[in-house]
């Protein structure tokens, strides 16, 4: 029966991402960063809700709508307290969702650089390893980056360990490297593991 190490890489980002847009005050682009902070403005039963931005240079604010003309009836009770109360880990799962904001390209997203907590793998061991993604907010870097950082390899080598399925991945394709990871994605390290879950 083959033994093998069972790792678990929790990938969680430095920060949020940032939003490059244009700084009135500073009359060029520049990176925006949450402030973790939400505006809500009433009229009557009718809520819109921004999440404020703020320029690195100026501290110029822009605020990034989260909902518009919303009736209250819509909202749940505690998301709307959250709201009203900044609540920093709502703010942040906003400031990570950075799909179909208005006005902004994905060349217009700086994405944070992710740190890995977990690393204990030995390539020069006979003992195969199985890695479990716990993902934490966004990631954008690429499979196949990561593992080099992490496992202290060059790219070439990497892709040459790929090719003899020395690593490999739970995920259903062939170009699995190439995208970041996913929360609850396994990679196997080591020829005597079959590919599951």
């Amino acid at each position: 029966m083959t033994t093998y190490k069972h790792v678990t890489w929790t990938i969680a980002s430095q920060s949020t991402p940032s939003i490059l847009r244009y700084c009135r005050k500073c009359q060029s682009k520049r990176e925006f960063n949450s402030s973790r902070k939400f505006r809500v403005n009433g009229n009557h039963k009718l809520l819109d809700v921004w999440l404020i931005y703020k320029c690195c240079q100026c501290d110029q604010t822009w605020n990034r709508e989260i909902l518009a003309r919303t009736h209250v009836t819509k909202i749940d009770s505690t998301t709307l307290r959250c709201f009203r109360d900044n609540d920093h880990q709502l703010a942040e799962r906003y400031a990570n969702d950075i799909h179909g904001i208005k006005g902004v390209t994905r060349g217009d997203i700086v994405a944070s650089s992710p740190f890995i907590k977990g690393l204990d793998i030995d390539l020069d061991s006979s003992c195969p390893a199985i890695i479990t993604v716990n993902l934490e907010g966004q990631c954008n870097k690429r499979i196949d980056s990561l593992l080099a950082e992490v496992l202290d390899i060059s790219r070439s080598k990497l892709m040459d360990l790929i090719k003899r399925q020395f690593i490999r991945s739970s995920r259903d394709s062939k170009a699995w490297y190439r995208r970041p990871p996913q929360h609850g994605q396994t990679i196997l390290l080591g020829n005597n593991l079959s590919v599951g879950g």
